[in-house]
């Protein structure tokens, strides 16, 4: 049985598939079971599966997007073996492999990619074009006949329309007839126009026809009956051997035999000439290029407990058959171990031993540094610097297999062609690899995830608005890699923790793409600051804002705080934030965002001020928002307002964090009723709200004289609360930070200090309801980080203060504060659950 978050994504999957169908495909999940879908892959043209219908289904776990479906193909086609779970690494053989963000039409897409191509894997058989052809022109018949089985039953076969077990032995068509009607129809007036035998799926011969007339050798195997009782694809396959040895020659009748003598004849030649010309010199590959590929399918074989050795080694095969061709693809080559271990020497000897270096690799990315080559000097010469300079940790190196290889691409070839159709980004030339795999990353998880409301209606807008900034200049290029470099990272858990010894932040990431990236980046930042002209140009600012970002989503703070400093002077030597030349321009938003979200990571005051207060919502956009006057959303919020305890300057904010909240339920409910000049209002609208609420604490009015580094120190416990709460609750909003990455990492270490110092337990009941809702917030912000239990355990005992025994109880507290089910039910029901275990 599907669970509710798989139920509610294979719905909206199914929506964007009716609006928007792939080319070639159709798909439809079962009236029965939603977590059994089947499709149809028409052969595109120029193919050997030109017009051909095939048939199969996706078996989806309920535990789906977290894991892959069960890809079978149940028409025969000559690629893959009929009604057999096929080894890709977007189906369950790997599903450590699978990238929750690809959809179903994802996947589909990836499965015809495949289809097209002649790499094999578990569930493949090879055939040629001729028997492809053949298969192709039989499909439909096969489709609504099950292989000729609607005549004469199979034996031991029930044909029934429940399960697709019966599909392969033979059901007489009833499962594609059940699921797929209207096409059943078609097929069945095709083989009547096209005088078909229901029974065989071969041509009628027309008695008026004249007897001599010549065939093709494949019309001619399509008449032919073939031998035996086998149906479908046996059948077809031996019709289609014998189309193949009609009128060939002997050459291409024998040409295996050929292609080996060949083969060792070119062996040959090359070991005399090799031995001619005696050995040359080996080159080292760049260090930021991988020597190896690690693929973690042992881990697979190991769970699935398959205890066949010759299956474990026929996985095994395909499994490096699949490493070596990535390799290939990114131009890598294998050496000897003997002479892995010299080129290291020689690499590792070429380091200096310098903290900058061991900081972060920016010489890995230095594409105009002198090659490495073996054989340059005798071995002595390789000991003495081995003595001489101390030698770099391996794990750098090795980082960036496992980084690269992180993001699976599902189709052939992993080509930026979505943005990028001719190869013209930046960088597309030295790092081809990265780049590719993080303009993917950047289209498919990154923007989704961190504009999830704004990409679900704007997506094309968003799109044009990144390739026109940051794809058009190489430092806004590059600074935006790094940033879907640090994201990818830290969602994969390759980042090290907080160190609790110290208020400072030690993280860093095991990933080289973040480190290279960001190298180039800060590379074509160093040329613009030495060119007058562009020392200042909203190119810079990019460059720089991008940079800055990538280090709140690392957790690099220090870091943060250095491009903070150089922005803030940037924006000085431009007029200040106030100047015309910055408010005329599209880098003001950014600048502002990226300023209240460093603010946000370290608590602290924004560096540039808000030139005005928080804008009123007009009256005709509260109208359109406004729940309605049935709804329980007329109650959002006003828990806040009874609560003594929080100052009218935090309740004023909160009234305009409350036009936000209903913003976003009018996205996800009416987003109809909103224009783009309502975006771009709540967008501005949520960055001031964020700033006040960093910002408020440090005004004269609410210090009364107090030093600003004691402005937060007297605070009321439940007002800090409150206010931090908020803000947490807004970086889960309309701007996602992802709860491993450095900000919501920080923000969550904020939250748990404030409730450390508030009493416990609160003496009001108003206190309970709103420690309840913050203690929600912190457990979504720390999902899968070892904080999470620390607020679960604390709302068990909340709960069982006040009696709260069932969620919607917990529900009708939540929503006097900010709580939307459509956006928060799902996440939040899920730790009322795990606080009431």
């Amino acid at each position: 049985m599907a669970t509710k978050a798989a139920f509610k994504r294979l719905t909206r999957e199914y929506q964007n598939i009716q609006k928007n169908p792939p080319p070639y495909i159709i798909a439809h999940p079962s009236e029965s079971n939603i977590l059994e879908w089947h499709y149809i892959l028409t052969g595109p043209p120029g193919t050997p599966y030109e017009n051909g219908q095939y048939w199969g289904t996706l078996m989806f776990p309920p535990e789906y997007p977290f894991a892959p479906p069960a890809i079978r193909m149940h028409t025969p086609s000559g690629r893959f073996q009929p009604s057999a779970r096929l080894c890709l690494s977007i189906s369950d053989f790997h599903p450590k492999s699978f990238n929750p963000a690809w959809e179903v039409s994802t996947i589909l897409i990836g499965l015809l990619s495949f289809m097209t191509s002649e790499e094999m894997t578990t569930g493949s058989v090879s055939a040629s074009e001729a028997e492809r052809r053949v298969l192709a022109a039989r499909s439909r018949w096969w489709n609504s006949t099950g292989g000729g089985s609607h005549v004469i039953s199979t034996p031991g076969v029930t044909p029934t329309a429940k399960g697709i077990n019966n599909v392969k032995a033979g059901d007489g068509g009833l499962k594609f007839r059940a699921e797929w009607p209207e096409l059943d129809q078609e097929n069945w007036k095709w083989m009547r126009d096209n005088h078909i035998d229901t029974k065989t799926g071969q041509l009628i011969p027309d008695p008026n026809a004249a007897a001599a007339t010549k065939c093709s050798p494949e019309t001619s195997a399509l008449r032919r009956r073939p031998n035996g009782s086998a149906h479908g694809l046996g059948a077809v396959v031996e019709g289609g051997h014998v189309a193949r040895e009609a009128g060939q020659s002997w050459v291409r009748r024998n040409r295996v035999w050929v292609g080996l003598a060949l083969l060792s004849g070119y062996a040959l030649v090359a070991r005399l000439l090799n031995d001619v010309q005696g050995p040359r010199p080996t080159i080292i590959t760049s260090p930021d290029r991988p020597t190896f590929t690690f693929v973690d399918h042992d881990d697979d074989l190991s769970s699935k407990r398959i205890k066949d050795v010759n299956a474990r080694r026929t996985i095994r095969s395909h499994v490096m058959r699949d490493v070596r061709r990535r390799e290939r693809l990114a131009g890598l080559k294998r050496v000897s171990r003997r002479e892995g271990l010299a080129g290291k020497a020689v690499v590792q000897s070429n380091f200096e031993d310098s903290p900058s270096e061991r900081a972060s690799p920016t010489r890995l990315a230095d594409p105009s540094g002198p090659k490495l080559l073996m054989g340059r000097g005798p071995p002595r010469d390789i000991t003495k610097n081995k003595e001489k300079r101390r030698q770099q940790p391996d794990r750098r190196y090795a980082s960036h297999s496992i980084s690269t290889g992180s993001i699976s691409i599902p189709l052939q070839f992993p080509t930026s062609w979505l943005v990028d159709p001719f190869s013209t980004l930046p960088g597309a030339s030295d790092v081809p690899i990265i780049t590719t795999r993080l303009v993917f990353y950047w289209g498919t998880v990154f923007v989704p995830m961190t504009f999830p409301k704004e990409h679900a209606f704007n997506e094309r807008a968003k799109t044009e608005m990144a390739v026109q900034s940051s794809f058009t200049d190489q430092g806004s290029f590059f600074g935006l890699m790094s940033m879907c470099a640090a994201h990818r990272a830290v969602l994969a858990g390759h980042h090290s923790q907080f160190q609790a010894t110290t208020a400072a932040s030690h993280r860093f990431l095991h990933d080289a793409d973040y480190y290279v990236m960001k190298a180039r980046c800060i590379r074509e930042m160093n040329i613009k600051l030495c060119n007058p002209a562009l020392s200042l140009s909203n190119e810079a600012f990019g460059t720089i804002i991008n940079l800055l970002t990538g280090a709140l989503i690392a957790g690099l703070f220090e870091e943060a705080r250095m491009h903070l400093r150089g922005l803030k002077r940037m924006v000085d030597l431009r007029g200040g934030i106030t100047d015309n030349s910055i408010h005329q321009s599209s880098m003001l938003a950014a600048i502002l965002t990226t300023d209240v979200k460093a603010a946000s990571g370290l608590m602290t005051q924004p560096v540039f001020p808000l030139a005005r207060d928080l804008q009123p919502v007009s009256a005709s956009i509260q109208e359109r928002i406004a729940p309605s006057d049935t709804s329980e959303l007329q109650r959002l919020g006003a828990a806040f307002v009874s609560d003594l305890q929080l100052s009218s300057c935090l309740l004023s904010i909160l009234r305009a964090m409350r036009d936000i909240v209903l913003y976003g339920q009018a996205c996800n409910q009416n987003p109809a009723v909103l224009c783009t000049d309502d975006h771009e209002f709540f967008r501005s609208l949520n960055r001031e709200v964020e700033h006040k609420l960093l910002s408020y604490v440090y005004s004269e009015s609410t210090t009364r004289g107090r030093p600003i580094s004691e402005a937060t120190s007297y605070l009321g416990s439940l007002e800090a609360v409150t206010r931090i709460a908020s803000i947490c609750y807004l970086n889960h909003f309309l701007i996602v930070s992802p709860p491993s990455s450095g900000l919501g990492r920080a923000l969550t270490r904020h939250l748990k200090q404030a409730l450390a110092d508030c009493p416990w337990p609160p003496l009001s009941k108003e206190g309970h309801g709103l420690l309840a809702w913050v203690l929600f917030i912190g457990a979504q912000s720390s999902a899968g980080q070892v904080e999470r239990p620390w607020f679960v355990e604390r709302l068990s005992r909340i709960a069982l203060v006040c009696g709260w025994h069932t969620w919607r109880q917990m529900a009708d507290v939540l929503i006097d504060y900010f709580y939307l089910p459509s956006t928060n039910q799902a996440d939040w029901e899920s730790i009322w659950n795990e606080a009431m275990v």
